[in-house]
């Protein structure tokens, strides 16, 4: 059965409790532009038994298609390398061959409650997520398309990469069955493993741990940030210039000096613990901001621009001071301007130029808001405001161009 209906996407039951939590009250404020979610088609795949050779072509699909592959058993299916896709869905799948040589638009497969399933990737997916199966192996081409593999549950899973001009760097057991030798607690449906290159280490497979602020880590890269927080505060602390004139001078300074110096070393030490408790919440934050960022533009390539306005907006609300602030104000804009929300764009392309009056991009952004808003002069302004920054901009020559049209028309009719 194959279907080419639009649907919106299936459940996320992946979600923290803690981004259910922020995703509420950014939601509450995004749905109060009246938006309409997804413009992703999905496209299903599902029931086919022993078929060879299916290929995926472009022609037999919708556009922009999720293509979702679902209960096939003993079936070769081939993505061929003029073809693309959003994303790629593999669920309930048994003795299959998926075959993707063409483009992944947002470079993301997921496979899950899956046997016997080969990938032979001939394409880039930076991510690459594999959930509760058996006996699977993933064979990249190149390492160059290969980013990580994130995976919870998957006992016999194989990865295999083929180095340029080497032999292919095979990791052949990565999975549960393995990594619960080295961690006998965990729980297959809960706890992730991420496989990716780590320099100074190769091919390494860790467990994924969760900050407070939802942020994925691993406990190597927590051990490596903290080791690096204590020599900083060693630094500003300890070893300041109070303690090293203690150290020099000692018994030949008057008591009253040493009482001094002591106390410039007590406010030394403070300063170097506000110091790291600074560092490690801005560290903290930025790190989420750039985490919902991320979120939100893979939601924006595959068409789910409310989804994509959400996540924007619960990055947003992290840090309103952050350095990323400007450009998520842009990115907002830019969901609102595909959702038709023509006031709530322009609110915030102000906003981001307030910020940074010399991006491009957020005045193109500010003139096609003002433009729809039949607000032709505001917006021929706009569009001359991207060509003083770019010059040689074509669209916004397109769009003066435009302008000038709605002008004069706007003019015959008063």
């Amino acid at each position: 059965m194959v279907s080419n209906t639009p649907l919106t996407k299936p459940d996320d039951s992946a979600l923290q409790p803690s981004r259910q939590e922020l995703l509420r009250g950014a939601k509450m404020r995004v749905k109060e532009a009246g938006m309409d979610g997804s413009k992703a088609n999905y496209h299903f795949i599902q029931d086919k038994v022993n078929e060879k050779g299916v290929v995926m072509s472009e022609s037999s699909m919708p556009a922009l298609p999720v293509l979702y592959l679902k209960d096939c058993r003993g079936c070769e299916f081939i993505l061929p390398q003029d073809t693309s896709v959003v994303k790629v869905l593999v669920e309930g799948c048994s003795d299959c061959l998926l075959t993707l040589k063409g483009k992944i638009t947002t470079d993301t497969l997921e496979i899950w409650r899956c046997s016997g399933v080969q990938l032979v990737l001939d394409c880039s997916v930076a991510t690459l997520q594999a959930d509760l199966s058996t006996d699977i192996s993933i064979k990249f081409a190149s390492r160059d398309q290969f980013s990580s593999v994130v995976h919870a549950g998957v006992r016999g899973l194989s990865l295999e990469i083929q180095e340029e001009g080497e032999s292919a760097v095979d990791a052949s057991s990565v999975g549960y069955d393995v990594q619960v030798l080295k961690h006998p607690n965990i729980n297959d449906t809960s706890d992730q493993f991420i496989t990716r290159f780590v320099e100074g280490h190769g091919l390494l497979t860790e467990q994924i741990i969760r900050l407070k602020n939802d942020f994925p880590t691993t406990a190597r890269e927590q051990a490596e940030y903290a080791e690096r927080l204590a020599s900083n505060a060693k630094t500003l602390g300890g070893e300041g210039l109070a303690s090293e004139v203690l150290e020099s001078l000692g018994n030949m300074m008057s008591p009253e000096e040493e009482v001094h110096l002591r106390t410039l070393q007590a406010r030394q030490e403070e300063a170097a613990q506000a110091a790291r408790a600074e560092a490690e919440e801005e560290v903290s934050d930025l790190a989420r901001i750039q985490f919902k960022k991320t979120q939100g533009t893979e939601a924006f390539k595959e068409g789910r621009y409310q989804d994509a306005a959400v996540l924007y907006t619960e990055a947003l609300t992290v840090l309103p001071n952050s350095e990323l602030h400007n450009v998520l104000l842009a990115n907002c804009a830019m969901c609102f301007l595909k959702l038709g929300r023509y006031q709530q764009a322009l609110e915030h392309c102000d906003a981001s130029i307030a910020l940074t009056s010399s991006n491009a991009k957020t005045h193109f952004r500010r003139g096609l808001a003002l433009q729809a808003l039949e607000r032709f002069n505001d917006a021929f302004c706009a569009f001359e405001k991207v060509l003083e920054i770019e010059p040689s901009n074509s669209q916004a020559k397109a769009g003066l161009k435009m302008c000038q049209m709605q002008i004069e028309r706007q003019r015959m009719k008063q």
